[in-house]
C-alpha cells in the first residue's frame, strides 16, 4: 500500500472533476488517512461529489447526515441521499436502503423491500448485504 501514492491520485481525479475521486479523498479525510482528519473537508468533497453524480459520495455524506456528524442529523435527507446513490448504481446505496426497510428508518418496515435491496447490494459484491440476507431469510 503506498497511501502517499494513493492520496496523489485521488487528487488528481478530483483536479478532473471525478466523483469517485472526491469520495475516495473525502473518506480520506474523514478518517484521517493519509491527510489530516477533517470532517469540513470531507464533506466539502462529498458535496462536490454529489455534484458529480456519484453513488457512492452520496451514501457517504447520507450518512453523515444519519448520524448527525458534520452536519445537521436528518435521517429524511440521509434517505434522499441513499435513494440518489442508488439510482446511479451504488452498492453501498442499496444496503444503506436495505437498513432502513429492515428497520423502518424514515420509510415503512417492509422485510421484502428490505431483501430487494440487500441483494441489489449484494449484486455489486458488498459483502455486509450477505450476511443481511442470510439473517432475514431466518427470521
Amino acid at each position: 500500500q503506498d497511501i502517499p501514492k494513493a492520496i496523489t491520485l485521488y487528487r488528481d481525479a478530483v483536479s478532473l472533476g471525478d466523483g469517485r475521486g472526491m469520495a475516495f479523498l473525502g473518506e480520506c479525510h474523514e478518517t484521517g488517512k493519509g491527510v489530516n482528519q477533517s470532517l469540513t473537508m470531507a464533506i466539502e468533497l462529498y458535496r462536490e461529489g454529489v455534484k458529480a453524480f456519484d453513488g457512492d459520495a452520496m451514501t457517504k455524506l447520507g450518512l453523515l447526515y444519519f448520524w448527525g456528524r458534520g452536519v445537521t442529523l436528518s435521517k429524511w435527507n440521509a434517505v434522499a441521499l441513499f435513494s440518489r446513490g442508488a439510482k446511479v448504481g451504488s452498492g453501498i446505496a442499496f444496503f444503506e436502503l436495505g437498513r432502513c426497510f429492515e428497520h423502518g428508518i424514515v420509510v415503512r418496515k417492509d422485510k421484502e423491500k428490505a431483501l430487494e435491496y440487500y441483494r441489489k447490494s449484494a449484486g455489486y459484491y458488498y459483502e455486509e448485504a450477505e450476511s443481511s440476507i442470510a439473517r432475514l431469510m431466518v427470521e
